[in-house]
C-alpha cells in the first residue's frame, strides 16, 4: 500500500488548524534556540510557519551560543512560567557547553512538546 504523506499531512494540518480555531484559547508555542547553527534556525523557521498557518501562537526565544548554563537555566525558568504558554521546545542540539539534560528538565511536562523530559519518560 502507498500512502501519500503530503495528502495526508494537508488533511491532518486541515483538521488541527479547524480544532485551534475552535479552541477556547489560542495555543501557544515557545522555542528556544541557542546560537545559529544553519540546520536549527531551519527547523525553528519551519516550526513557526507551521504554527502560523494552523493558527498556533509562536514564540521564538533565541540566545546566544555562549550563553553560560546558569543564565540559560534563569531564562528558561522565566519562560515556562508564563501563563499564556501551551507548550515549549528546546530546539536541539545545544552547544556542547551547556548541559542539554538541565536544560530539558526545566520544560514542565505539560509543556514538553517533544517529550524529553525526565517527568515525561519517567511517567511512562
Amino acid at each position: 500500500m502507498l500512502v501519500d504523506g503530503k495528502k495526508l499531512a494537508a488533511e491532518l494540518q486541515h483538521e488541527l488548524a479547524l480544532k485551534v480555531k475552535r479552541a477556547k484559547k489560542q495555543p501557544v508555542l515557545a522555542v528556544i534556540l541557542v546560537g545559529t547553527d544553519s540546520a536549527s534556525v531551519f527547523y525553528v523557521k519551519k516550526k513557526q510557519e507551521l504554527a502560523t498557518k494552523l493558527g498556533i501562537g509562536f514564540q521564538l526565544h533565541s540566545f546566544p551560543k555562549n550563553i553560560k548554563q546558569s543564565r540559560l537555566v534563569v531564562e528558561v525558568k522565566k519562560l515556562v512560567a508564563k501563563k499564556e504558554l501551551t507548550g515549549c521546545i528546546v530546539q536541539l542540539p545545544l552547544p556542547q557547553a551547556l548541559n542539554q539534560d538541565e536544560i530539558l528538565q526545566l520544560i514542565p511536562e505539560q509543556l514538553d512538546v517533544d517529550g524529553l523530559s525526565f517527568a515525561f519518560w519517567t511517567r511512562l
